[in-house]
């Protein structure tokens, strides 16, 4: 597996341009037309990441992701996991014609203004006389030509696709069409074309040999400037934040360290928040942010549209511009430790953990260690998804410390960002065996009952017609004297959902001390409750997987117990 260094959340191969070159060989001789997505990260990408998720996605799902700039480079010497080189867009771009030339490659040349690519084509062959580019096309056509361009990329299928259209565009366009675009190999190349095309000079060689091939280009064009103000507040947040994952005394741990608020920043041009209350977009539209948080930071004034600060009763307008100001993390350390863990599967994407009854997920108030997070560092080091937050590294769904069973665990982003979008559409199909109280009426049965926080209890849940939209199947295993083994599937993931449903409908799960008085014959601790398989699709080969996990032991023992 390839070595990435993660800078502010994008994670970005550690390879030097000649590896890139044999890695794109790789990609191109196994994609059989899937359009596998490479880019360039540099600090402005980094930076526009920060405030946008859909591009933060798509820099971490790509197959390849080069390092391309100096910042970038000095960001992996201050978290000190160095990168190997730096690989500039144009120097990647002309080792893949290199590679191309020889292993008899087509290429076509998408972006660019009026007659650029056309040059750069020209230049190229001239360059290299033996290169096939099929095809060009200038990158500033009307949406209403977007189809006729991809039908003759596709009707010329090269291997390699560079589009140039500037970033996040030339990024978002590809990510948009790559189910239907018929290459083997997609990449954004900025500017790449203008150099090749003439219209732009490179940098003299002891500004290259430096590193300061910015500095040439912000001499020969000053409007630069505007787009190199996001350099200082890159190297800030470089400086003050940190994800450091290092070895102390052959112990692995995650540190961070915050020395500045973090700003938030949202535009509303989605007719579907026009109208809505600006404590329940945000929210929306930041998942990390609860609407309680958003209440909160409005009221302390830390949240302002279009300059001025509002109430939480706001309604949002179209062209809304909306800041937000958020106190970061404080310093917490995470130490690997040696807790048993029951594998039910394991590859280099993903893991999948037969969780113990007992072990709470990850820390937090009253659990800083000992938990699940603490495990997983300690058995997989630092082959962890970061999307999740350093507090849960990896971690893509939770279930509560005294529930039992199955839970996935992403060893890279690109699993993580595709096991979160299945879990957000209700793909992962979840279902449990729990032991109730009581005897339902029923044999099988739904319960449809929105779930918020109790407003009683703030540590618990309840049914509430302001909560959200909740939905848990059931269904009859078999009948005790005063209790009920069943099987229970989840449509949507509240917290406590399961527990909150059957104690509504008056069937609280046996041992269950938070949701009914926790009393019973048996001495049992905790819900039984116990989480025992999983379908869903494998987040890179696409298989379908089906794994189930057995009752524990005391589970079982209970039911020999109270079976006649």
């Amino acid at each position: 597996m390839r070595e990435k260094i993660n800078i502010l959340g994008v994670n970005i191969d550690n390879v030097t341009l000649d590896e890139a070159g044999m890695i794109t060989k790789e990609l191109v001789e196994n994609s059989n037309k899937s359009c596998k997505v490479i880019v360039a990260p540099n600090t402005e990408f980094i930076m526009m990441a920060q405030k946008d998720k859909e591009f933060l996605n798509i820099l971490n799902s790509a197959e390849l992701a080069t390092p391309d700039s100096v910042g970038v480079i000095l960001g992996g010497k201050k978290q000190k996991k160095p990168f190997k080189e730096r690989i500039p867009g144009q120097a990647y771009f002309r080792k893949v014609l290199e590679v191309g030339e020889k292993e008899g490659w087509t290429f076509y040349l998408l972006g660019g203004k009026d007659d650029v690519p056309m040059l750069a084509k020209e230049n190229v062959e001239k360059q290299f006389p033996k290169i096939k580019i099929v095809g060009y096309h200038e990158g500033y056509f009307e949406n209403d030509s977007e189809e006729d361009v991809i039908n003759q990329i596709n009707s010329l299928k090269p291997n390699v696709l560079f589009v140039a259209m500037g970033a996040p565009l030339q990024e978002k366009w590809i990510n948009k069409h790559k189910d239907e675009l018929q290459v083997d190999v997609a990449a954004g190349q900025g500017g790449t074309f203008d150099y090749e095309a003439g219209r732009i000079k490179r940098a003299p060689k002891v500004f290259q040999k430096l590193g300061i091939e910015w500095f040439w280009r912000l001499i020969r064009q000053p409007s630069r400037i505007i787009r190199m103000m996001a350099l200082p507040v890159f190297w800030l947040k470089i400086t003050f934040t940190r994800s450091i994952p290092r070895d102390t005394d052959n112990k692995w741990f995650f540190e961070m360290r915050w020395g500045i608020l973090e700003k938030l920043e949202f535009f509303i041009e989605k007719e579907e928040y026009v109208g809505i209350r600006i404590d329940k977009a945000l929210s929306e539209l930041n998942t990390d942010i609860s609407r309680a948080t958003v209440q909160r930071l409005i009221e302390e004034g830390r949240v302002q549209v279009n300059g001025k600060t509002i109430k939480a009763s706001y309604k949002l307008q179209s062209g809304d511009k909306i800041d937000v100001e958020i106190d970061e993390p404080k310093e917490v350390n995470i130490v690997a430790q040696d807790i048993p863990l029951d594998i039910v599967y394991e590859d280099k994407d993903i893991l999948v953990i037969n969780k113990q009854k007992g072990l709470v997920v990850h820390p937090g108030n009253g659990n800083p260690d000992g938990t699940l997070v603490n495990a997983i560092l300690n058995y997989c080091k630092d082959s962890l998804s970061g999307i999740g937050g350093e507090i849960r590294p990896g971690i893509v769904h939770r279930i509560d410390k005294d529930t039992s069973g199955l839970l996935i665990v992403a060893k890279n982003d690109k699993s993580h960002v595709n096991l979160s979008e299945q879990i957000k559409n209700h793909e992962v199909k979840k279902t449990y065996i729990a032991l109730v109280r009581g005897n339902t009426k029923e044999n099988q049965a739904t319960i449809d009952m929105p779930i918020a926080r109790s407003t009683k209890d703030r540590t618990k849940m309840a049914v509430s017609k302001n909560g959200k939209n909740a939905v848990t199947h059931f269904k009859v295993l078999e009948r005790f004297n005063g209790y009920t083994l069943l099987e229970v599937n989840i449509e949507t993931g509240r917290t406590h959902q399961i527990r909150v449903h059957l104690a509504q409908i008056g069937y609280p799960i046996v041992g269950d001390s938070v949701y009914s008085n926790g009393k019973n014959p048996f001495g049992v601790e905790g819900q039984m409750l116990h989480s025992y398989k999983l379908k869903f699709k494998h987040p890179i080969s696409g298989k379908d997987m089906e794994l189930e996990a057995p009752l524990p032991k005391y589970f079982i023992e209970v039911l020999d117990h109270i079976r006649p």
